[in-house]
């Protein structure tokens, strides 16, 4: 017990860090990511992701779901051949700065960049071909449902 607070002042016991197990662990944990890239310019509403509602319009999609963050660009072939600078760099450069200011850790083997077919959040991506789905190497090949998107690369 600490000397210096009185017998009679309340104190009041909190945790620096939330078990993944608690109720409400997942919440806290994706309102602390979505906070970390917002603050950074990022998760931008014309561009977000979310559960439920349709894709964006634009040509860049972002979204974070736990630890995760995926930002897709759709692009034209002559941006890709210029190696034009657009929307995903910019992101992915201000959240990776977000994430190493905040003491976040990165994970190697969970970074991608700059591909056009992909595995996110189990789903795969084909990027050329303008199609996400199901991941076909998890599920039977009946089970699969590809639609179309405007993807075609992933930073």
């Amino acid at each position: 017990m600490r000397s210096d607070i009185p017998d009679d002042e309340p104190v009041y016991f909190a945790l620096g860090v939330l078990g993944m197990g608690g109720r409400n662990s997942m919440d806290a944990c994706q309102l602390v990511h979505e906070a970390m890239l917002w603050e950074a310019d990022c998760l931008r509403e014309s561009e977000r992701l979310e559960w439920k509602l349709p894709p964006p319009g634009g040509p860049t999609w972002e979204g974070a779901y736990a630890d995760d963050h995926v930002v897709c660009q759709r692009l034209t072939v002559e941006e890709l051949r210029q190696g034009a600078r657009l929307r995903d760099t910019e992101i992915v450069e201000a959240s990776v700065d977000s994430y190493e200011r905040s003491g976040a850790r990165l994970s190697a083997d969970k970074q991608i960049r700059h591909k056009e077919n992909f595995v996110a959040w189990g789903t795969q991506v084909r990027g050329r071909r303008g199609y996400v789905g199901s991941n076909l190497e998890k599920n039977a090949p009946d089970r699969s449902s590809p639609f179309p998107a405007p993807v075609s690369s992933c930073v």
